[in-house]
């Protein structure tokens, strides 16, 4: 995995915006789970009476982990309801197929107060005073809520587009990396790739394992997944014709190719993350 550079103040002014405009909390990580940048608009102190106790902080560190677990394994947007009944979402900053990152959003209010003081009656808190920080969270519908999830990954693309976070690569990997991008239409071989770039087969098949963890094809099958998630996200065209694009001769082994790494079916994926009006 390789190491990233990020842009403190830009990273902070994006997610700023994000929070003004949504009134969410916002918070991204590095791929270790490390705090990058946060903002919020609201002290959310439902939250901070039930970290109060340490085995308030330690429910609240175990839900976050598991939610981030989850998104790390399955590479797309994912959201849960916490033990208090918070509402959380993860969605992953991926680039050269390596998760460089994760924003988290989320914060929401979605359950009536009597089944969120049912899911914390263990820690025997104040009624009143709990579903009044309670109440002060912000509630949002379904739609609301999937829009959310739409802008957050729409965020992603601006913050790797702008290379406000990105991975440090060497000049080799990086080259590699920007021609295999720019030429998934076509037939991509290791013999190919050893041509174009001038290199033996042993030095790429070392510089793919060390600089993203993958075999070459592999690393191409990927690129090829990410870039028809992108398609599907973003634009009109047939499955079909997506796989076409992608240099993926036939629907039935796209299909099977991105169910396998997104554990999901194409127009599946295209429904519930598709951000055309």
């Amino acid at each position: 995995m390789p190491n990233i550079k990020y842009n403190s103040e830009r990273l902070n002014g994006v997610i700023k915006d994000f929070c003004i405009i949504t009134d969410i909390s916002v918070e991204v990580l590095d791929s270790e789970f490390a705090c990058l940048a946060s903002y919020s608009e609201n002290k959310l102190e439902f939250c901070m009476e039930i970290q109060k106790t340490p085995c308030g902080r330690g429910k609240c560190i175990c839900s976050d982990l598991t939610l981030l677990k989850k998104c790390r394994e399955s590479r797309r947007v994912e959201w849960h309801i916490c033990h208090a009944g918070i509402l959380d979402a993860v969605v992953p900053i991926i680039k050269f197929d390596n998760i460089i990152g994760y924003i988290v959003i989320g914060r929401t209010r979605v359950m009536k107060f009597d089944e969120v003081y049912r899911r914390i009656d263990w820690m025997k808190p104040d009624y009143k005073m709990m579903e009044s920080y309670y109440m002060n969270i912000k509630e949002y519908n379904e739609k609301q809520i999937k829009s959310m999830f739409k802008l957050a990954v729409m965020i992603v693309s601006y913050i790797l587009t702008n290379e406000i976070i990105t991975p440090e690569l060497d000049p080799f990997s990086a080259r590699a990396a920007e021609y295999i991008d720019g030429h998934l239409k076509e037939n991509l071989t290791v013999q190919t790739l050893c041509r174009e770039l001038n290199v033996s087969k042993n030095y790429l098949y070392e510089k793919f394992r060390t600089s993203f963890n993958q075999t070459v094809n592999d690393y191409i099958v990927s690129c090829r997944m990410r870039r028809a998630s992108y398609l599907l996200k973003n634009t009109d065209l047939s499955v079909s014709r997506i796989a076409e694009e992608i240099g993926i001769g036939t629907y039935t082994y796209f299909s099977r190719l991105f169910k396998e790494k997104y554990n999901i079916p194409p127009l599946a994926y295209r429904k519930f993350y598709k951000v055309l009006p």
